[in-house]
């Protein structure tokens, strides 16, 4: 998904066993998993501290319009601290 307004995440969607998989900064994967599971949406957050990346799977019945508008708000910032 490519964000049109400056300053948001380019999100990188592949398929997974079961559903889908999606990159996310490392230093929001909870908050949006939360996020999703709020909106009823089940994920998983994914961290691989040797390239300190991040994604979310996403069961394969996920509304992703949900999850897209949920992405679509984050903005693309340096973790701090």
């Amino acid at each position: 998904m490519v964000c049109t307004k400056q300053g948001l995440i380019d999100f990188k969607f592949s398929a997974v066993p079961g559903g889908l998989s999606v990159e996310v900064p490392w230093w929001s994967a909870n908050v949006l998993r939360t996020r999703l599971r709020a909106k009823g949406i089940r994920a998983t957050a994914c961290f691989d501290p040797m390239t300190h990346t991040a994604s979310l799977e996403l069961d394969r019945n996920a509304d992703l319009d949900i999850v897209r508008a949920l992405l679509d708000g984050v903005m693309d910032r340096s973790r701090a601290g």
